[in-house]
């Protein structure tokens, strides 16, 4: 039987529940020699991934990704912080910023696999879309 990814990040991730320090670095190095035993190794970054999600779940971090068309002030980072927490329930928002000049204006955030979509550029796509109808 093969183990996905999301199967050894579950099981890491039960594994360290709770745990010191100290037994957690012998978890880590003993799920690290199952990796490799299993040739698993490329399985890496698949697993992390999965493994963060369940992280921050666990302690109330929500991921985010906020596109602007420039570069945007902390002022109104922190009011769309605000905004993903409400929408999110979470406690802590860890906020990644990525400049996208294709959306004209306004912003697209992506957290929790949804997307809220406040550009201009989908703006005008769907004003130009319902003109057609």
């Amino acid at each position: 039987m093969k183990v996905t990814p999301k199967q050894y990040a579950e099981s890491l991730f039960e594994s360290l529940h709770g745990k010191s320090e100290k037994t957690a670095k012998n978890i880590l190095n003993e799920f690290v020699g199952v990796l490799i035993a299993n040739n698993h190794t490329s399985q890496i970054d698949k697993i992390l991934d999965h493994f963060t999600m369940l992280w921050n779940r666990e302690n109330g971090i929500v991921e985010a990704e906020i596109k602007t068309a420039n570069k945007i002030d902390t002022e109104v980072i922190e009011t769309l912080k605000k905004y993903v927490a409400e929408l999110s329930d979470a406690e802590k928002i860890k906020i990644t910023e990525v400049v996208d000049k294709d959306l004209l204006g306004g912003f697209v955030i992506k957290y929790e696999g949804k997307i809220v979509d406040n550009s201009l550029k989908t703006k005008l796509q769907n004003f130009k879309d319902n003109l057609r109808k």
